[in-house]
C-alpha cells in the first residue's frame, strides 16, 4: 500500500538558547510490496526487478524562535569577514565589523549593509592605513554558504564608501605601490612621473590650510620636480553638508622644478612655481595628451598632470572599484598629533578579493 512518510531536519543558526533554527521537511511516497523480498542472492539479477527512486520534495523555512537583539546570522556574519579580514591583513590593531539586518530579511538572505573599521592596516604588498571605514549599503549573500561552511559569497555587487586617513608614511606607500604603477607611468602628458616616498610631508601652511607635499622626477625632461596639494572645500550653492559630513573638496595644485637645493615655503608661491586649479574637464577621467602636443610644460605641466591624475583616481583591488576620490587634510586638534591626509572614495564590490589577495 502506499505510504507517506515526513522527515524533519532541524539545523541550529547559531549557539545560544534564542538562536535562529532552520527547518527543513522532506516528504516522500512509498511504494511498500513484499515481491521477491525473500529471494535468495544467488538468484539471477532478472529476480530482483529495479524499483524507480520514488519523488523527494525538499521545503524549507527559516523559523525564529525568539527574536534576540542581535541575531545569529549577523554575528555569523561578522565573524566570517573579520576572519577573513585578520587572515588577509598582513598586520592590524584594530578591526570591527558591524551588521545591519533585519528578520525579514535574513529570511530571504538580504542584509541591510555592514560597516567595517580598522586602525592600522597592512596588506601583504605594504598598502597601509591608519584608519579605514568602509561602509557598504544592502547585500544579497549566499545563505548556504554562509551557514553551512561560514564563507562570504555574493549575490548582487553593492555600492558604498571608503574612507582612507593616511600619515605621511602611508602616502608614500600608496604613492610607490604597485597598484599606482599603471597610473603613474603616464601621469603627466602620458609620461612618467616617478615619486620620491620619503620626501611626502603633510602640513599646514601660515593660513591655517592644510597641505601635502611630495618630489619626483619626470620622465620627459629628468627634473625633480616639488609638487603642493592643497584640498580646498567646494560649497554647492542651496545645498547643506549634513551633520558629521566633509564638504566636497577639489585640489588645488602647483610644482616647481628644483634646480639648487631650495624649498617652497608655506602658503606663498615662488620663482617658477606654477599653481594650477583643474578644471572640470581635468576631473574627469580622460587619455593624456602626448608629450609632444601643444600646452604647459615644466612645472605647469607636472601641476596640470598630477591635479587631474589624483582627481580622477580609479582602482581596482581584485574585484572592489574605488572611484571619485575627495581629498581632505585633517589637522590636530588641541590634544596635539600631526596633519594626517583622508581620501574619500566611491566603491562598487564587484566580487570578494581571494585569500591570497595581490594589494
Amino acid at each position: 500500500q502506499p505510504v507517506n512518510t515526513r522527515s524533519t531536519i532541524v539545523v541550529p543558526l547559531g549557539h545560544s538558547k534564542n538562536s535562529t533554527y532552520l527547518l527543513i521537511t522532506i516528504k516522500n511516497r512509498m511504494q511498500t510490496t513484499q515481491k521477491h523480498v525473500l529471494a535468495p542472492l544467488s538468484r539471477s539479477k532478472a529476480l530482483c526487478p529495479k524499483v524507480a527512486r520514488p519523488p523527494l520534495r525538499i521545503s524549507a523555512r527559516a523559523t525564529a524562535v525568539s527574536t534576540p537583539s542581535k541575531d545569529a546570522t549577523s554575528d555569523l556574519l561578522k565573524t566570517a569577514l573579520s576572519a577573513a579580514l585578520a587572515n588577509h591583513l598582513r598586520q592590524h590593531s584594530s578591526i570591527a565589523v558591524d551588521v545591519r539586518s533585519t528578520m525579514a530579511g535574513l529570511a530571504q538572505g538580504i542584509f541591510g549593509g555592514l560597516t567595517i573599521r580598522g586602525e592600522r592596516w597592512a596588506t601583504p604588498l605594504a598598502l597601509t592605513a591608519e584608519k579605514i571605514e568602509v561602509d557598504v549599503g544592502e547585500l544579497l549573500l549566499d545563505y548556504g554558504a554562509l551557514v553551512f561552511n561560514s564563507s562570504v559569497a555574493l549575490r548582487n555587487m553593492p555600492g558604498g564608501t571608503v574612507a582612507i586617513t593616511l600619515t605621511a608614511q602611508d602616502l608614500g606607500n600608496f604613492m610607490s605601490h604597485v597598484l599606482l604603477k599603471p597610473i603613474a607611468c603616464k601621469a603627466v602628458q602620458g609620461k612618467a612621473f616617478n615619486w620620491d616616498r620619503a620626501s611626502v610631508h603633510i602640513g599646514q601652511d601660515s593660513k591655517g590650510r592644510g597641505y601635502v607635499d611630495f618630489e619626483g622626477t619626470w620622465e620627459v625632461d629628468g627634473g625633480r620636480y616639488k609638487v603642493r596639494m592643497v584640498p580646498t572645500a567646494v560649497e554647492a550653492p542651496g545645498k547643506a553638508v549634513a551633520a558629521g559630513a566633509r564638504p566636497a573638496t577639489r585640489l588645488q595644485v602647483s610644482a616647481k622644478k628644483l634646480v639648487t637645493d631650495s624649498s617652497m615655503e608655506d602658503g606663498n608661491s615662488s620663482a617658477g612655481e606654477q599653481p594650477v586649479q583643474p578644471t572640470a574637464a581635468a576631473a574627469a577621467a580622460a587619455t593624456p595628451a602626448p608629450a609632444t602636443a601643444a600646452g604647459p610644460t615644466g612645472a605647469a605641466a607636472v601641476a596640470q598632470g598630477l591635479a587631474q591624475m589624483f582627481s580622477s583616481l580609479s582602482l581596482n583591488l581584485q574585484g572592489i572599484e574605488l572611484q571619485k576620490p575627495s581629498l581632505a587634510v585633517l589637522l590636530p586638534g588641541t590634544e596635539g598629533g600631526v596633519p594626517l591626509l583622508e581620501i574619500r572614495m566611491k566603491l562598487r564590490i564587484r566580487a570578494l578579493p581571494p585569500l591570497n589577495m595581490e594589494f
